[in-house]
């Protein structure tokens, strides 16, 4: 599809910094209105952490990723971009909460407490949605404003978990990556009456066998609640992405890492390590929003402000009769290291000889722990981990990996959004042609939702 723009001239050149999926989809976008368009990117592959690495045959995920068919217009994206060669994926989660097990729910599940503690909860779950919106100060205060106090101090376990920071510690700016949007906190026949409240229904999950009943009326193309690329993993859609960008005129720029950002005569120069230099009319930024700050302002307000969690991602090739019927599993439970596991050689359709494929294990970390130093040590820790939460079952497989990620989520600190609100007026001071996209939208279909309706407005003007 191509856009027509009014009034089309040389004052619509863009640059897109940050080949991730955000700038992927800013040029996707942007390619629609026929505008001269330059994608860069530090690497020398497009995708960042969506990009699989290849090992003995297997192109391994950096953790689970699959497309969520939940909107048309994101859906679509993928398919093209793809060229329709899609797997379609059946998903089946099981999460984990205080030790106990949930088929069919990936959040935490709080339904199985003791009766009068669930029913307090439920009280105060019904409460809070039908109480008048506060600002929160903690990601803590915005549990308790969303949930009732009791799931606020429920929730202190799995947010240490998965980022190793409490949420009394985090800013609220944190809310939009987290897993922690809904919960299950009643039964099934309970919660879908509950959730023709809308309030209650954007904090409630329940179980559906129709993976598609909550999307009926954004999602009509597919009849497929997920999807993955047919070949290579992930990085299929990395290397379709490239070919697909180039084949409709944007400028892909690898392997180029920029050393500063200035400013003058309406527009901003882009200097890259290398010495050579972009004069671009408007910038979409698709990075984070500190690294913008530093390049452009020279200064680290935010950078100082962010938690950086490191995590180690274990492999496992592994016979495929070893692996239980589950494409994911959350373990909020502080009593294992695992926090997320899935399989994405089965769902991905990856074997070798036939008999072997993959699973995919992240435990979140620290930098001074004997787990990130000596992560060789805990194959088979890890593995039997997985095997008591279902994931996998047998001896410990002969062919393992892992990898050390020593940023995998960048959790903001307290003050983060006062400080942030401050820089984006700094950065609009100094700079009026470069755009951003928040980092707190985190979904695939929200990503593209939000900068169809950053890079058409500013269009429209």
């Amino acid at each position: 599809m191509k856009i027509a723009v009014e009034n089309s001239n040389d004052m619509n050149d863009w640059v897109i910094i940050g080949g991730g999926y955000r700038g992927i989809i800013g040029a996707y976008i942007l390619s629609e209105y026929n505008l001269p368009v330059t994608l860069i990117d530090s690497q020398n592959y497009l995708g960042g952490v969506l990009y699989s690495k290849l090992w003995n045959g297997l192109f391994l995920d950096n953790g689970c990723h699959l497309f969520d068919n939940t909107n048309d217009d994101a859906s679509s994206i993928a398919h093209n971009i793809l060229n329709g060669e899609v797997l379609p994926v059946d998903v089946k989660y099981r999460s984990i909460t205080n030790e106990t097990r949930s088929d069919g729910i990936s959040v935490p599940d709080y339904s199985k407490l003791p009766d009068q503690m669930q029913h307090k909860v439920l009280h105060e779950i019904i409460t809070a949605a039908s109480e008048p919106e506060k600002q929160p100060d903690t990601l803590a205060d915005l549990f308790q404003l969303r949930y009732g106090k009791t799931i606020a101090s429920l929730l202190y376990e799995p947010c240490d978990k998965m980022y190793g920071l409490t949420p009394n510690l985090i800013d609220p700016d944190a809310y939009g990556s987290s897993l922690f949007k809904r919960l299950k906190a009643t039964t099934d026949r309970s919660g879908r009456l509950l959730k023709q409240i809308p309030t209650l229904d954007e904090r409630l999950a329940i179980r559906t066998s129709d993976p598609l009943e909550f999307y009926a009326k954004t999602s009509t193309k597919y009849p497929y609640r997920n999807f993955y690329p047919k070949t290579h993993g992930m990085r299929g859609f990395c290397d379709d992405a490239l070919a697909y960008l180039l084949h409709n005129g944007v400028n892909v720029l690898l392997n180029k890492p920029i050393d500063n950002i200035k400013y003058e005569n309406h527009k901003s120069t882009i200097t890259f390590a290398t010495g050579d230099q972009l004069t671009p009319s408007n910038i979409l930024w698709c990075q984070d929003i500190d690294k913008l700050e530093t390049i452009l302002l020279g200064t680290t307000q935010l950078s100082n402000l962010i938690h950086n969690t490191p995590m180690i991602i274990f492999y496992y090739a592994c016979r495929t009769d070893q692996i239980n019927d589950y494409t994911y599993i959350h373990d909020f439970s502080s009593q294992s290291l695992i926090f997320r596991a899935s399989t994405p050689g089965i769902y991905g359709n990856q074997h070798l000889d036939n008999a072997y494929t993959y699973v995919c294990i992240e435990v979140p970390s620290n930098i001074d722990s004997d787990l990130w130093v000596n992560p060789e040590t805990y194959f088979e820790n890890i593995w039997g981990e997985a095997v008591s939460i279902g994931l996998v079952e047998g001896s410990l497989p002969p062919y393992m990996n892992c990898t050390r990620v020593p940023v995998s989520y960048r959790v903001p600190k307290l003050g983060f959004t006062v400080k942030k609100h401050e820089v984006i007026d700094q950065i609009h001071n100094y700079a009026s042609n470069i755009l951003f996209s928040s980092k707190n939208v985190f979904a695939k279909d929200q990503i593209v939702h939000q900068l169809r309706i950053l890079l058409g407005e500013h269009l429209e003007h």
